[in-house]
Order: structure tokens, then C-alpha cells, then sequence
């Protein structure tokens, strides 16, 4: 998955060799610090990340679960 580059400084992307993650997430990194996502906008890891970059982080991905299933299902 390419790096995609959000407002307020935010990067999301997704590793596709990571072993042992049955639940499907993304990486967010904010300010040099890393957070996980459930597609469905759950927080899985990471500290507590701002609530105007939470909000927008959730967005996304409420507006890319399909496109991210795909991506997590295939060998990108």
C-alpha cells in the first residue's frame, strides 16, 4: 500500500508481511510516533493520538473499508 498523506501532518499505510496480525489494521504516524487502526477506526496501539487527528484518521477510514479490505487481502 502506498503511503497515503493526510491533512495535519498524518501518514497512514499498511504493512502486508506482517505475521500474526489477524485483524485487519493500518499504521498511522503522527509526530514520529506510530499508532494502529482497525479498518473499523478502532485504536489498537499507540499513545493517545490528538482528537482533531483521531477524528480525521477515523474518516478515512470509514471512507476506505472496502479499498482497505481488498488491499489486506492481497499481496500488494
Amino acid at each position: 500500500m502506498p503511503t497515503i498523506y493526510l491533512n495535519n501532518g498524518l501518514r497512514i499505510y499498511m504493512n502486508n508481511r506482517e505475521k500474526g496480525h489477524n485483524r485487519p489494521h493500518v499504521h498511522v504516524l503522527y509526530k514520529d510516533e506510530d499508532y494502529s487502526f482497525a479498518f473499523d477506526g478502532e485504536q489498537l496501539a499507540g499513545g493517545k493520538l490528538p482528537r482533531k487527528q483521531f477524528k480525521e484518521v477515523q474518516l478515512y477510514l470509514s471512507n476506505h473499508q472496502d479499498y482497505l479490505e481488498t488491499l489486506w487481502q492481497s499481496d500488494f
